[in-house]
Formats: C-alpha cells, sequence, structure tokens
C-alpha cells in the first residue's frame, strides 16, 4: 500500500525538478508548433534554424533537468560527465563521417 504522508513530504524535493521538466517540454513544444508548423518536412531547407533551435534547447533542457535532479552533487556531476562524454562521441563520430 502506498504510504501518502511519504508521498506528500517528498513532494518539495521533486517540485523543481517537475517545474523545469515542464518548461522544457513546453518550450521545445511551442518551438515546434510555431515554426515547424503542423507539416514537418525533414528535407526542407527553410526548417534548419528551427530545427537547429529545437536541438540546441533540448540539450540545455537536459542540462536543466540533470541540475534539477536531487541527487548528491557527486552524482550529478557523474551524470553531467557521461552526457559530455556522450556528446563528445556523437560529435566525433558526426564529424569523422564527413
Amino acid at each position: 500500500m502506498i504510504d501518502f504522508d511519504k508521498v506528500y513530504q517528498a513532494i518539495p524535493d521533486y517540485l523543481p525538478l517537475i517545474i523545469v521538466t515542464a518548461v522544457v517540454l513546453i518550450t521545445l513544444r511551442l518551438i515546434q508548433w510555431l515554426w515547424l508548423g503542423k507539416k514537418f518536412d525533414a528535407f526542407s531547407d527553410r526548417k534548419i534554424i528551427p530545427q537547429v533551435l529545437m536541438l540546441v534547447f533540448g540539450i540545455v533542457g537536459a542540462v536543466f533537468i540533470i541540475l534539477a535532479l536531487p541527487i548528491s552533487d557527486t552524482l550529478r556531476g557523474n551524470i553531467l560527465s557521461l552526457l559530455g562524454l556522450v556528446m563528445s562521441a556523437v560529435n566525433c563520430r558526426t564529424v569523422w563521417r564527413l
């Protein structure tokens, strides 16, 4: 059975995470709705700026979500290091593919 007293006590710890996640998702959805429109053509030349904007906001949003997690500073640093390592590997793979 769920102990709702513990759930209510844990809400203040997770409130920043919920707010940051909601802001990031709403921002990404607004970018998609305003600039990409209803018909999404991934290969259109005029859509490249909104796509890059969504990529940048997605990466920054992921960092903000990681920073808002209610975890220890050491674990947060390890997760951010892993994210940086993955992004570097993706960048390296993309550069060497050209």
